[in-house]
C-alpha cells in the first residue's frame, strides 16, 4: 500500500504529517474561507477531516467551537497518536468511500489526495463524489500540481485542467479553483 510506505517514511523521518514548516496551517484557514464563501460560519458546525493525520485541524478549529469534529484517516500510527494527544475529538481508520457515515456541514482534505496509486484520477473522482455527497455546506481539498516536478515515486501531482473537469461532473456546487505555483498546490473549494 502506497500510503502506508509514504507515512512510514514520513514518520521516520519525524514529519507524521508530511508538511512543509507553515504549509499545513495556511491549508487550514481554507477552511474559515470556504465558510466565508458559503455565507454560513464554521462556529456550532460539523466538520469531517479526509486523511486527518495526528489531528492538527481539530487543534485549529478549538476556538471556532465546532459542535463536532469527526477525522478519518488510513494509517493507523497517527490515528494512534491523534486520540492520546486530542481524546475529546473522534478519529477513526475507515475509508469513506466504503463506509456509512452521516452528512456534515464542511468536508475538509488537505494532503490526503497525495498519495500516488494505480489509479490516482479515479480516486480523486470518487473522493469527490463521496465528499460532496456526506457535506452540507461545503468541500474544500488540495492536491499537488504537475507545474514543475511529477516523477515521485510516492507522490502523484495532478493536472489542474483534469481536476477542475472532474469537479464539475461530480458537484452541482459552485467552484472556486486556486493554484500556488509557489508551492505546486491546487486549491479546490466547492460550495
Amino acid at each position: 500500500m502506497t500510503n502506508q510506505k509514504l507515512y512510514d517514511l514520513l514518520s521516520r523521518a519525524g514529519n507524521p504529517n508530511g508538511w512543509i514548516k507553515n504549509h499545513q496551517l495556511d491549508n487550514f484557514f481554507n477552511l474559515p474561507k470556504l465558510a466565508k464563501l458559503s455565507g454560513k460560519p464554521v462556529s456550532q458546525s460539523t466538520v469531517l477531516d479526509v486523511g486527518c493525520g495526528t489531528g492538527e485541524l481539530y487543534s485549529f478549529l478549538k476556538p471556532f467551537e465546532v459542535l463536532e469534529y469527526f477525522g478519518v484517516d488510513v494509517y493507523i500510527p497517527s490515528l494512534e497518536r491523534a486520540r492520546r494527544e486530542k481524546p475529546m475529538a473522534t478519529f477513526l481508520n475507515i475509508d469513506i468511500l466504503q463506509e456509512e457515515l452521516s452528512l456534515f456541514d464542511y468536508v475538509f482534505a488537505s494532503g490526503s489526495l497525495s498519495a500516488k496509486m494505480d489509479d490516482n484520477y479515479s480516486f480523486l473522482e470518487q473522493m469527490i463524489s463521496r465528499m460532496d455527497k456526506l457535506a452540507k455546506k461545503g468541500v474544500y481539498f488540495n492536491f499537488l500540481t504537475a507545474d514543475n516536478w511529477s516523477t515521485d515515486d510516492l507522490l502523484f501531482f495532478y493536472e489542474p485542467r483534469i481536476v477542475k473537469d472532474i469537479c464539475r461532473r461530480n458537484s452541482t456546487r459552485k467552484i472556486l479553483f486556486e493554484n500556488n505555483h509557489a508551492r505546486e498546490e491546487g486549491h479546490v473549494f466547492l460550495y
